[in-house]
């Protein structure tokens, strides 16, 4: 499963792979529209490590992750993560509404009916081949890592320590 930069990545037996930072490809490019009609544009965010978590209202394991993925954000807004979610379905402006407020998310989602925002995961070696699918960008942009299925705290919380450890070394 190597992909973003066609090299060597550390895959574990839970689905999670990790890229070195030499290995990471270019920058995913990835905008859209959230059910309030606010625009993200992940560029935007560059500088910063981006978590992207691929999700859809009706998904069972989303469901169970939701609640996790938002303590996590907070706990790690300081450090200055950002979380996107992105939408799969074509789930309505309500319905998303509806997850988010269940599940107090307090990020923004896209809203991806027309599959914009997965392709552009694809033209960076990411499939979305599992929903849930949470990905973790570096300050640059670059896939760090992903996890396919629903993400245990404690793997991404590894996870965004790896990836900001290895922050500051823009030049990698």
């Amino acid at each position: 499963m190597p992909a973003p930069g066609q090299g060597a990545a550390r895959t574990s037996a839970y689905g999670v792979v990790q890229y070195p930072p030499d290995q990471r490809g270019e920058a995913v490019e990835l905008a859209g529209t959230t059910a309030e009609c606010e625009r993200v544009d992940v560029a935007a965010l560059r500088g910063t490590v981006v978590v992207l978590n691929v999700w859809y209202a009706d998904c069972p394991p989303c469901r169970v992750e939701a609640p996790v993925l938002q303590q996590i954000a907070d706990d790690y807004a300081d450090k200055g993560v950002h979380f996107v979610g992105i939408n799969t379905r074509n789930d309505s402006a309500e319905a998303v509404r509806a997850f988010q407020q269940t599940f107090a998310i307090t990020y923004p989602s896209i809203r991806d009916s027309d599959g914009s925002a997965l392709l552009a995961l694809r033209q960076r070696g990411v499939s979305a081949s599992a929903t849930p699918m949470t990905v973790v960008l570096d300050a640059r942009g670059r896939v760090a890592a992903l996890a396919a299925g629903q993400v245990e705290g404690s793997t991404l919380t590894g996870l965004l320590d790896d990836t900001l450890s290895s922050k500051l070394s823009v030049s990698q």
